[in-house]
């Protein structure tokens, strides 16, 4: 029943080739529609159409299953990010990460849950251009942020803060790149 109403909604949405596509991923995910639509009446629709057109969040959903909980509740993808609750969370998490590989996981699940977050809001139209953009950004800053703090002080308590030759003064790490914004 979820896919003949599904194709029927996006099909004024979706090109026609896509339908064989949309079929495969009403089946993959019946049990996620089944468990979720309580929640949001238009989660299938959503659900559908995002993982129809971007197979990024389709594998995600399917290969990193942990992130599931943390996308689908307390209005997560319906509401703007407080960036400041969510860097606190990162922080936290990343905090308590033992070593380098630890700390390259816990950025890797943190990026793919808000790039799965990201994709849907725009897919379904749930954000503007410009907040997911500012987002796109704000997520960037903080992923560079709080790994170059981990990295600064794993490497401070290792050979000790770095000081200035002919300042004498504490130099921070910084990051130089030119992406996206650049």
């Amino acid at each position: 029943m979820h896919s003949h109403i599904g194709i029927f909604m996006l099909h004024t949405v979706l090109p026609t080739i896509l339908e064989p596509i949309h079929l495969e991923r009403s089946k993959q995910f019946s049990s996620l529609i089944t468990e979720y639509q309580q929640q949001n009446s238009q989660f299938s629709q959503q659900l559908l159409r995002t993982t129809t057109i971007s197979d990024y969040v389709a594998d995600s959903l399917t290969f990193f299953p942990n992130i599931i909980p943390l996308l689908f509740t307390d209005e997560f993808l319906n509401t703007p990010l407080n960036l400041q609750s969510i860097k606190t969370s990162l922080q936290i998490s990343v905090k308590n990460c033992p070593n380098e590989q630890q700390l390259y996981l816990t950025l890797r699940t943190f990026r793919r849950l808000h790039q799965v977050r990201l994709i849907w809001c725009d897919l379904n139209k749930l954000a503007t251009l410009k907040q997911t953009l500012f987002e796109i950004t704000a997520l960037a800053d903080m992923h560079i942020q709080v790994a170059l703090n981990w990295q600064h002080q794993r490497l401070a308590k290792r050979y000790g803060e770095p000081i200035g030759k002919h300042s004498g003064e504490l130099q921070e790490l910084i990051v130089i790149a030119m992406g996206k914004a650049g």
